[in-house]
């Protein structure tokens, strides 16, 4: 049995953070209006009733969500290169295998955005399928960049 090579999963994680972030900002910006999202976003309490509070240094709110959003992108980068080297060893090394891990990475996670953004949130349908849309493609091509400087042993 193969070991999996960690250091590879976290540099592939990285990777696939920054792609998943560069689609993001430029699909977000071409299939998404700003005031359409920021109101679906705020559906469920209104931008002036968030809570407000106060923070040592020059961290604001949008700060503080910007490190989240990339703390979490960068777990969800790691977990799809995780998928691709777990079933590598099945499907064999290369972009098929890692398109496949991102395909599956997704279909794990649509439900969960279309139950928030459908149901919680209650985005119209057109913006939750642009939005799942925007992921499925994140996911695939993430997988595929992450997957690259992975391979097994130390």
């Amino acid at each position: 049995m193969v070991k999996i090579n960690w250091g590879r999963i976290f540099l592939g994680g990285l990777l696939a953070c920054v792609v998943i972030n560069l689609i993001g900002m430029v699909l977000g910006a071409l299939l998404l209006d700003g005031r359409e999202l920021r109101d679906a976003l705020t559906v469920a309490r209104p931008l002036s009733q968030w809570p407000q509070r106060n923070l040592p240094l020059a961290l604001g709110g949008s700060v503080i969500a910007l490190l989240v959003d990339i703390i979490v992108t960068y777990l969800a980068g790691t977990l799809v290169v995780w998928w691709y080297a777990a079933i590598r060893p099945r499907f064999g090394p290369g972009p098929k295998t890692a398109a496949l891990a991102g395909f599956a990475f997704w279909l794990s996670a649509s439900p969960v955005q279309v139950y928030l953004g459908g149901y919680v949130l209650q985005w119209p349908v057109h913006l939750l399928v642009t939005v799942d849309s925007i992921h499925l493609i994140q996911s695939v091509t993430a997988a595929v960049v992450g997957a690259w400087p992975y391979h097994e042993g130390g």
